[in-house]
């Protein structure tokens, strides 16, 4: 999936979690560094590495989800692709060994 993240999701609430969630996403998003989102399924990483996106400085580049379970293309043509923008692969573990050497 690729596209451009925009902030689709906004979070609704005022307890502390969401606070700190929201805090967190401002933090990340100005961050030059990677940014590992690990959670149980269900947790929508997707969703906060999207909100995370849109709010960066690269948030006019691509967005691009590879899905671990089914990749297409090799790990080179996906930073490729998101040259200027965002990565992200879902279900990391499910790469194979060589695709997950060829990520370092």
């Amino acid at each position: 999936m690729e596209g451009k993240g925009r902030r689709p999701y906004l979070l609704t609430g005022l307890s502390a979690p969401i606070r700190a969630l929201d805090r967190f996403l401002e933090k990340a998003a100005r961050s030059p560094l990677p940014v590992l989102l690990n959670g149980e399924f269900g947790t929508e990483t997707a969703a906060v590495a999207t909100m995370i996106h849109g709010l960066s400085p690269n948030r006019d580049g691509p967005f691009v989800h590879i899905l671990g379970a089914e990749p297409q293309g090799d790990p080179a043509d996906w930073v490729a692709r998101a040259a200027g923008g965002a990565l992200f692969i879902s279900e990391i573990e499910a790469l194979s060994p060589s695709f997950q050497s060829q990520l370092l």
